[in-house]
């Protein structure tokens, strides 16, 4: 179950982030700033103590959706931001007090999907 609900976060964040950024015509920065206030508030006031990873997963997917839309579409961010809430349930109790751990999933995750795409897209040059 807390599986399931860290990928939805995470995809909602980078989705959101990216979709806001896009559509919206906001800075990443401003973009993921002000859906990460509005996701962590609800956290603050009341006290969820099962679910307090939730603004944190969402805050460190919405890196992922401040990526240029340029690189990425919306399937890729969706999909870099599944393997961002996959990877951060595995590595998150190994980097306890570690700065830089959600930008650093984030940047992995990102790299990830670009390495695929180029990957697919030799492939089927090759064909």
């Amino acid at each position: 179950m807390i599986i399931l609900i860290t990928i939805i976060c995470s995809i909602a964040g980078g989705l959101g982030t990216f979709m806001c950024t896009e559509k919206l015509k906001w800075y990443p920065l401003k973009s993921s700033a002000i859906l990460s206030l509005v996701i962590a508030t609800p956290f603050e006031i009341c006290n969820f103590n099962n679910y307090l990873d939730i603004p944190l997963i969402f805050f460190g997917a919405s890196f992922v959706g401040m990526s240029s839309n340029d690189i990425f579409n919306k399937l890729q961010i969706t999909i870099a931001a599944l393997l961002f809430g996959f990877s951060h349930f595995l590595l998150s109790s190994n980097f306890n007090f570690i700065g830089g751990t959600l930008g650093t999933t984030a940047c992995l995750s990102c790299l990830s999907i670009i390495v695929l795409s180029r990957y697919s897209k030799e492939a089927k040059a090759n064909l």
